[in-house]
């Protein structure tokens, strides 16, 4: 992976030459321009299937200043540890370690301070962690987002002093907290909100397609996005596929909020909401 963006693995089996000639252009860049390249502490990565990545012929070299780059199968860029096959398990890993670790703090002072502080240190050192980059993550295997969503659970029993077994939900309801599920749900609507606002930036603009720019007749389904067909179970995950889907299953009065602090909050409730109700139904 470079800065300037990601290319697939059909891209970079037959494009390596064109890559090595650009980076040779970049390079002379940066050398008019008095300024210089680290190609000791550059990398590059490729994304694909893990079949097709254990296929890579590691004898095709990617050279930047005359120095062959080294092939990473992880790395963090702008907070986020990213691996080739996109399966998030690394960046969730991580997460859990510091999560972890503000669990191991409210912990040791839980008889020490009231309620409330400990529910400001859940905010602080737990909240953070789950909310960044969750729009990227967030669509991830069930399987590595349970392992958050436990210890999310873990800390606000912690926070309450409830018991170890005690029902988690009651708890999240309480603090008005939403889950890693939940979290993510919220920011893909809200994400989809700002496309259909415009309020994001311009390289988004065509990156979905509104019902109403397929024909000129005003149907009930105006607000509504197209849903891209999807072969494989990742693409069914993707941005491109899974906001649309989020989108149309919102209620058409949430849809047309003014503003995005109203439709986060609205869509906050309604979550909320959801979750009390399938509590209630479990007690009885």
């Amino acid at each position: 992976m470079f800065r300037g963006g990601l290319i697939s693995f059909e891209v970079f089996i037959s494009k390596f030459d064109l890559i090595n000639k650009e980076l040779e252009e970049v390079n002379n860049w940066f050398k008019a321009n008095k300024l210089s390249v680290n190609a000791s502490k550059t990398n590059y990565m490729l994304l694909g299937t893990s079949r097709k990545t254990c296929i890579y012929n590691d004898s095709v070299n990617i050279v930047l200043d005359n120095t062959n780059l080294e092939r990473v199968k992880n790395t963090k860029f702008l907070g986020v540890t990213i691996d080739e096959n996109l399966t998030w398990k690394n960046h969730i890993d991580n997460i859990a370690k510091n999560m972890s670790k503000g669990i191991g703090i409210i912990n040791k002072i839980k008889h020490f301070v009231p309620e409330h502080i400990l529910y400001s240190l859940y905010c602080t050192l737990i909240l953070p962690y789950v909310n960044y980059g969750i729009i990227a993550w967030g669509s991830t295997c069930k399987t590595y987002l349970d392992k958050l969503f436990k210890l999310q659970k873990r800390a606000l029993r912690i926070v309450s002093n409830s018991h170890y077994l005690s029902h988690s939900a009651p708890l999240f309801q309480n603090y008005k907290v939403l889950n890693v599920y939940d979290t993510y749900n919220l920011e893909l609507s809200t994400f989809m909100y700002k496309h259909f606002t415009n309020q994001l930036p311009e390289a988004f603009q065509k990156y979905f397609v509104r019902q109403s720019t397929l024909h000129k007749y005003h149907t009930r389904n105006n607000e509504d996005y197209q849903v891209p067909k999807s072969k494989t179970n990742f693409a069914h995950k993707t941005l491109k596929t899974a906001g649309p889907i989020k989108w149309n299953s919102l209620e058409k009065h949430i849809k047309t909020i003014k503003t995005i602090k109203h439709f986060k909050t609205k869509v906050k409730d309604n979550i909320i909401l959801n979750v009390i109700k399938i509590t209630f139904s479990d007690l009885h």
